[in-house]
């Protein structure tokens, strides 16, 4: 996932699934030899890899013997990988992997579906996710302080089969093996824990060494064990110690060599990716083993049991119901400031909605639908606080009325999802953000004196949507954002009429005011009327972006064509008043009136927006065309005059 250095030095790590991490390292102990001077790069830790065998079928099934019990039985499928049950409801896994919830835990048989999660602060990479239904068993966790040197088993899914052997360039001498094939079975080996240490900012690990110390089914962590258990034994005791994190995996055997992912025990002799590209590391007479890292356990039990019995699971009866009732809430109890709510509709087709009627706070909220849609709705002037993060996942909404405050350190709309999370989660109303916005979902702003506001910073995703609404030209008639903070754009600006109302070529709107800009749209979508164009004018001096429109002349119903139903549509106003916004009448020239001034307008864009190539539009009618003309001399007028511009305007086309 990165890169590691040695204390006190931090350096720039690789990509890693889209993300740029940092990592840093505090020596410990037996491993301080091994990290002092090393700079390496390492992988997302996904399947176990033995020292001893390549067969496949190799610890597919529990360990026996005096290893009974050592985990196995806690292990269970998320997604493609693992998580390890922690409590009634809840399993521990890899932050790093995301995730939504609605997506299936599998474990001892049996399929739940996850409904929330509560990741762990900072850079620590935890994730602990609640399921709606009971686990038959959990794993206790270690909280002591002594997992250096004790034995461990470790638990993961994905390539199981050693591949071609990695020789060192020149001499031959085996270094280690590729990382070959991945089948997702769930595997079981063994190795020791070297060491302690803390990498990505902070995020304090358990370090093992694949230094083949005569450990029987040693293992190594490759692509596909992330998420997965490392058990070590307390007294009598199997005890949860460590979640799989990474593993050093890419190396070279020349300096502008293949790039090849490999479990090696000795990378002396070979090339290791490090701050200034691929540097040779020096072949000493003892192995360098590559290292492996799973998140320490005993460091965040606290967190973890907190979280457990701080999370509070919205159960009210009935499709609406108050936020501040204790009839609403699993178990009973009011809202209060430890609380992590959950709200999930898991149960009604229908949608289910919880107010918030009066002041109120919590420490944490996971919005979420799966049945059908759950809505949290705040009611006028009224403030919600929340100390940690909110969460407003696939089919969820929380909608904030005119003078409504939510308070957070960062609300996140569908930050995990993937195709699957359609809909997206939706932030709408007219009221006060007052935290940071992360929009990987829909940001809604309703029509209103008072725009939406967003007192922070506002960064959109490219599968990030504003979606902004309009039912007239003046303030009050149409959807508005208003950030005080930076926005840093992407994805998709949709605007959508509504009430009536139809934009029209010459519009202006202030759609978003801001105090600075990183980037911009990457889309200005108009799900329904492809021949009207808006140009986004971002004048970073006023902070404001403006949107206009134009479209093409005789382009009447704004299809993107000019052709003979535009020339009916002028045809059914002839000679008629149609007042200052006619375009869709066929004014074009906005006099107010459908006459031969609009008609030679047409004739100069006949066919315009029609694919090269493409049959040329039917001719015009000309005695429907008539039928509809109430005056016979201007209809005289139009038979000589027709032809002439329509075979003008062919002509010109062709050249």
């Amino acid at each position: 996932m990165g890169m590691v250095s040695k204390a006190a030095t931090t350096v720039p790590a690789s990509p890693v699934a889209g993300r740029i991490v940092r990592w840093r390292v505090q020596q410990v102990g037996a491993i301080a030899a091994l990290l002092a001077g090393s700079m390496f790069a390492a992988s997302p830790a996904k399947a176990v890899l033995f020292a001893g065998t390549s067969d496949p079928d190799h610890n597919t099934t529990a360990p026996t013997g005096t290893l009974a019990g050592s985990g196995w039985q806690y292990q269970g499928l998320w997604r493609s990988v693992q998580g390890t049950t922690v409590g009634d409801s809840y399993f521990l896994t890899a932050k790093h992997l995301d995730g939504t919830p609605g997506q299936e835990f599998t474990i001892g048989g049996k399929t739940y579906k996850t409904i929330g999660k509560v990741d762990a602060p900072g850079s620590v990479d935890l994730t602990l996710w609640q399921v709606d239904g009971t686990f038959d068993s959990f794993a206790p966790l270690y909280t002591g302080t002594r997992e250096a040197g004790k034995s461990a088993v470790m638990f993961g899914r994905g390539f199981h089969a050693r591949g071609e052997p990695l020789l060192e360039d020149g001499d031959g001498q085996l270094k280690g093996w590729l990382w070959e094939e991945s089948d997702t079975r769930l595997r079981w080996g063994r190795n020791v824990v070297s060491g302690l240490a803390e990498v990505n900012g902070g995020n304090p690990v358990l370090v093992a060494a694949f230094d083949q110390r005569g450990v029987t089914d040693e293992v190594h962590l490759s692509s596909g064990d992330s998420g997965g258990g490392l058990f070590i034994r307390d007294g009598r005791d199997w005890k949860l110690a460590g979640v799989n994190h990474a593993a050093q995996s890419d190396f070279r055997t020349t300096a502008n060599g293949e790039t090849v992912k490999a479990a090696v025990f000795d990378k002396g002799g070979l090339y290791r990716s490090g701050e200034d590209g691929f540097e040779l590391l020096p072949d000493v007479f003892d192995n360098i083993p590559s290292l492996m890292f799973s998140t320490r356990v005993s460091v965040n039990a606290g967190w973890i049991t907190g979280a457990i019995d701080s999370t509070h699971r919205w159960s009210a009866a009935g499709a609406s119901a108050s936020w501040g009732s204790a009839s609403s809430w699993e178990g009973g109890g009011f809202p209060r400031g430890d609380w992590i709510a959950m709200l999930a509709n898991t149960t009604s087709a229908s949608p289910l909605q919880a107010i918030v009627e009066a002041n109120s706070g919590v420490r944490q909220i996971n919005l979420f639908g799966q049945t059908g849609e759950m809505h949290l709705t705040i009611r006028p002037g009224v403030s919600l606080v929340v100390t940690d993060v909110v969460n407003i996942d696939r089919r969820a909404t929380i909608e904030l009325q005119p003078g409504a405050t939510l308070f957070a350190s960062e609300v996140f709309l569908s930050r995990a999802c993937k195709s699957a999370c359609s809909p997206r989660g939706r932030l709408t109303g007219s009221g006060t953000i007052a935290a940071d916005v992360l929009n990987s979902g829909v940001v809604a702003p309703a029509i209103a004196d008072v725009p939406m506001r967003i007192d922070a910073v506002y960064r959109q995703r490219r599968d990030g949507t504003l979606r902004l609404e309009f039912a007239g030209l003046d303030e009050g008639q149409f959807s508005r954002l208003n950030v005080t903070g930076r926005v840093v754009l992407d994805g998709t600006l949709e605007l959508v009429d509504t009430g009536g109302f139809e934009t029209l070529p010459g519009d202006e709107f202030e759609v978003l005011t801001y105090t600075e800009r990183i980037n911009q749209f990457a889309t200005i979508a108009n799900p329904n009327r492809p021949g009207l164009i808006y140009d986004a004018e971002y004048d970073d001096s006023a902070g404001a972006l403006l949107i206009s429109t134009s479209g093409t002349l005789g382009d009447a119903n704004l299809d993107g064509r000019v052709d003979d139903i535009d020339l009916i549509i002028m045809a059914d106003h002839w000679k008629q008043a149609v007042g200052e916004r006619g375009w869709t009448s066929g004014d074009f020239n906005d006099d107010g009136f459908i006459n031969l001034i609009d008609l030679i307008i047409t004739a100069q864009n006949w066919q315009a927006g029609v694919a090269a190539g493409a049959a040329s539009p039917e001719p015009l009618n000309v005695q429907a065309f008539l039928a509809a003309v109430p005056e016979p001399g201007t209809a005289a007028l139009l038979i000589t005059a027709l032809p002439f511009l329509l075979a003008r305007r062919r002509r010109r086309t062709k050249r």
